[in-house]
C-alpha cells in the first residue's frame, strides 16, 4: 500500500488555519474532498538522527543525510547475512579519499554490489543509489553529492560517533558528548538529547545557516524542557540540559580552535542553557519517529507480485537460491520459521511484519531485513493535530522525506489528523489520555474520546 501511494507523488490541496477549538491551535484542513490513499503533505526534515535503541547499524548501509538505503539490493542482502558489516564498508570506502568534494566509490564494493545474481524486476521497482564519500567526513556515506553538501562537518562528526562502536576512553569533545548521551537511562530523553544536538550542531556550523535554522525551529511549538513532563522526570530533564549544554560548548570551543575562528563568536555565545532547554522542549513536543523500510523487503514484495502477475512461481526461486548461497541468512530464516506460528496465507501483515511463504517450504519474515529507524523534526507535519480516530498516516517510502496520506475519504474543510501514539485502536481512552499527557502534555478530547467517555458514563 505504501509503495502504491508513493507512485502517486501529486499532493492534494490543503491549508493551515485556526481550529474551532482554540485549545488545538492551528491545524491542517482539506480544501476539497480527498479520496483514500492520496498524499496530502510531503515534508523534509530540519534535522534527523538514528534511534540509539537500535545500538548499531552494521547490518544496513544508509545515506547519513537523508537515510536512503544506498548501494544495491545485493549489498543490503550481504549486510543482512553478515557477509560484511556497515562499519567495515564505511571504513573501506573512505580509505584513501582526501578530496572534500563528493567521490563516487560504488565500484569499490565489487562483488558485494553485484552478487548474488537476483531475478530482474519491472522498471517501477524500488531502486537504490550509488555510494559517495568525502575526505571531509571520513566514515560517512551519501546517496548523492547534493546530500553531502547539506550535511555540516559538525553534524557529520556527531553522526559518525553516534553510529559507530564505542571503544576505549573518549578523547575528543564530540566522542565525550556522544558517550554522555549514551549514558542517559531514559530512552525517550536519550532520543531527545541526540536530536537536539543534531539540530544545534547544524545551526552552529555556519552563521547564516544558524540564523535560518533558528528561525525555522522557532516556528515549532516549544517549552522549556525542565518544566515539561511528569514531575519525577523534571530533575533528570534539567540534568540532561546541563549535559547537552556542556558537551556542545566543548565541541564548539574545540572546533573554533581547530578551524582558527572559522566559527563566528555569535554561534558560541548564543548557546545558553535556556536555549538548549527550549530546543529540547521543541524536540520533545514535535519529534517524529522515522521508519524507512529495508529495500530487500520491498524487492521481495515486488517479486511476489511479479510472480503472481506472470503466473510464474519459479520467479521467486532465484531469490531463494541466493539466500541459500549466502547460507547464514537461510539459517536465520529457517530458525524464524520454526519459532513462529505461521498461517497458511501468502502473507500475514501484523504490526507491519510480512511473512513470506515461498516454494520449497521457504518461509521467512520481513524482520529478517532491518528497517532504518530514527527521529526527526518536520515543520509541515508538526502542524497536524492528534486524533484517536485519525484520517491520515505518515510514511517514509524510501528516505527521511515524509509523506502524509489519507486512510479514508476526507470531506472538504475536514481537519487532517494523525495519531501521535501509534495505532490507537484497542487502547482504552483513559490509557490513551495518560500517554498523551505524559509525552505531549495535553489531554485529548477528540470526537472519539468524547464518544467513549459518554458511552462509559451511560453504562454506569
Amino acid at each position: 500500500r505504501v509503495f502504491a501511494v508513493y507512485l502517486d507523488m501529486q499532493c492534494s490541496p490543503v491549508e493551515v488555519r485556526a481550529c474551532e477549538n482554540k485549545t488545538r491551535g492551528r491545524g491542517l484542513f482539506s480544501q476539497k474532498s480527498i479520496p483514500e490513499d492520496k498524499i496530502v503533505v510531503r515534508d523534509f526534515p530540519i534535522a534527523t538522527c538514528p534511534d540509539l535503541r537500535n545500538a548499531s547499524y552494521d547490518d544496513i548501509l544508509t545515506c547519513d543525510f537523508c537515510h536512503r538505503f544506498v548501494g544495491s539490493i545485493q549489498l543490503q542482502l550481504n549486510l543482512a547475512a553478515r557477509v560484511t558489516d556497515g562499519l567495515t564498508i564505511r571504513d573501506m570506502l573512505s580509505e584513501g579519499v582526501k578530496e572534500s568534494k563528493a567521490i563516487d566509490v560504488t565500484s569499490k564494493l565489487g562483488n558485494l554490489y553485484t552478487h548474488p545474481v537476483l531475478p530482474e524486476l519491472p522498471s517501477n521497482s524500488p531502486k537504490l543509489t550509488k555510494v559517495f564519500v568525502t575526505g571531509r567526513l571520513p566514515g560517512c556515506v551519501f546517496c548523492s553529492a547534493e546530500c553531502l553538501s547539506k550535511l555540516s562537518t559538525l553534524q557529520g562528526e556527531f553522526l559518525s560517533c553516534l553510529e559507530g562502536e564505542e571503544e576505549g576512553p573518549q578523547t575528543t569533545p564530540m566522542a565525550k558528548l556522544v558517550s554522555d548521551i549514551r549514558d542517559i537511562d531514559d530512552e525517550d530523553i536519550q532520543r531527545h538529547a541526540s536530536l537536539a544536538c543534531c539540530a544545534a550542531l547544524w545551526e552552529a556550523s555556519d552563521e547564516k545557516l544558524m540564523k535560518e535554522r533558528a528561525n525555522e525551529i522557532n516556528k515549532f511549538q516549544s517549552c522549556l524542557y525542565w518544566t515539561f513532563g511528569p514531575a519525577d522526570e523534571k530533575g533528570e530533564r534539567k540534568n540532561v540540559c546541563g549535559v547537552v549544554f556542556k558537551g556542545l560548548s566543548l565541541v564548539l570551543a574545540e572546533k573554533k580552535k581547530r578551524m582558527e575562528n572559522s566559527i563566528k563568536n555569535s554561534a558560541g555565545s548564543s548557546l545558553t542553557i535556556e536555549r538548549i532547554s527550549k530546543l529540547l522542549g521543541t524536540v520533545s513536543l514535535n519529534a517524529l519517529q522515522i521508519k524507512i523500510p529495508n529495500p530487500v523487503v520491498m524487492y521481495c514484495l515486488r517479486l511476489q507480485e511479479a510472480a503472481e502477475e506472470q503466473k510464474n512461481p519459479k520467479l521467486k526461486q532465484g531469490f531463494i537460491d541466493a539466500m541459500e548461497r549466502i547460507g547464514s541468512l537461510a539459517m536465520v530464516a529457517k530458525k524464524e520459521a520454526e519459532e513462529a506460528e505461521m498461517e497458511e496465507d501468502e502473507e500475514d501483515v501484523i504490526d507491519e511484519i510480512v511473512v513470506f511463504h515461498w516454494p520449497k517450504k521457504t518461509i521467512f519474515k520481513s524482520t529478517l531485513f532491518r528497517h532504518y529507524e530514527g527521529i526527526g523534526l518536520y515543520p509541515r507535519i508538526s502542524i497536524m493535530n492528534h486524533s484517536c480516530k485519525p484520517n491520515s498516516l505518515i510514511t517514509f517510502p524510501d528516505s527521511a522525506n515524509a509523506f502524509a496520506f489519507t486512510t479514508r475519504n476526507v470531506s472538504k474543510d475536514e481537519e487532517l489528523c494523525i495519531s501521535y501514539i501509534g495505532p490507537p485502536e484497542g487502547v482504552p481512552v483513559v490509557e490513551r489520555q495518560e500517554i498523551l499527557k505524559e509525552q505531549y502534555d495535553f489531554k485529548c478530547w477528540c470526537d472519539q474520546c468524547n464518544r467513549e467517555v459518554m458511552a462509559a458514563a451511560m453504562i454506569y
